[in-house]
């Protein structure tokens, strides 16, 4: 018989993440649905973009995936959680690691965020930062 896997609570992560959010971009924009969904496929193109995957791959999956019938935001999200974790496994990181740096970045560089962020296409967000 095999052992489950551990359960694993992301709670502090995940309330880390949210309360840095806020203070710098603002309680609107960070409770937007669709700004979070622009903001995590432009983060998740970006990435894909940095692990090597071309613009056509890209395309195709795109392609793919919209000629399916829309899944459940539950099972979704668990799947990016997993995906995600797994990616940065392959790459030898840390993925919690990651996030706390890159909040740690965000938090000790506010403005310079803010205005990065400012400067973004408005078809990013549907709100905008706090300025």
């Amino acid at each position: 018989m095999i052992d489950q896997p551990p359960s694993i609570l992301l709670d502090d992560v995940q309330r880390k993440v949210v309360f840095i959010g806020r203070t710098v971009f603002g309680r609107a924009s960070m409770g937007d649905t669709k700004e979070r969904l622009l903001r995590f496929s432009e983060e998740s193109a970006e990435t894909q973009q940095a692990c090597g995957l071309t613009f056509e791959e890209y395309v195709e999956m795109g392609r793919h995936v919209w000629g399916q019938k829309p899944g459940e935001i539950f099972q979704e999200i668990g799947g990016v959680g997993v995906t995600l974790l797994s990616l940065a496994d392959v790459h030898g990181l840390d993925a919690i690691q990651m996030i706390n740096r890159e909040s740690d970045r965000v938090w000790n560089n506010q403005d310079a965020i803010r205005i990065k962020a400012a400067k973004k296409p408005d078809a990013i967000f549907s709100t905008r930062p706090i300025r």
